[in-house]
């Protein structure tokens, strides 16, 4: 077992993620989880537990950055709706919480 291997693959990983190349990244972390899976023992090493808590911490990061672009989408979305609300004189109260909810799910309460 090579974990060198995988270690290699865990940064490569990480650098597409860093880089937003979050499809990609998801693709390669998936990869990895599924070949690590099968080296899983009923005993597996204390290397190996290593690699795997490590591997899960930065997979758990690619979540959260996906979370994040889809939060700017969300809002994107939002404001194309109130704009569209406002022209049209409809006051329906979605379109503002469509847009105030999802700055505070981005933590932007001043904006």
């Amino acid at each position: 077992m090579n974990l060198k291997k995988f270690e290699k693959r865990i940064k490569k990983a990480v650098s597409l993620r860093e880089r937003g190349k979050l499809s990609l990244s998801r693709d390669l972390f998936e990869s990895i989880l599924k070949d690590l899976g099968k080296l899983q023992t009923k005993k597996p090493s204390d290397e190996l537990k290593q690699l795997y808590s490590s591997l899960m911490g930065e997979y758990i990061i690619q979540y959260r950055h996906e979370a994040k672009n889809l939060y700017y989408r969300a809002l994107d979305l939002g404001k194309e709706m109130l704009v569209y609300d406002i022209k049209n004189n409809i006051k329906n109260p979605l379109s503002i919480r469509a847009v105030s909810n999802t700055l505070m799910n981005l933590g932007n309460y001043e904006e």
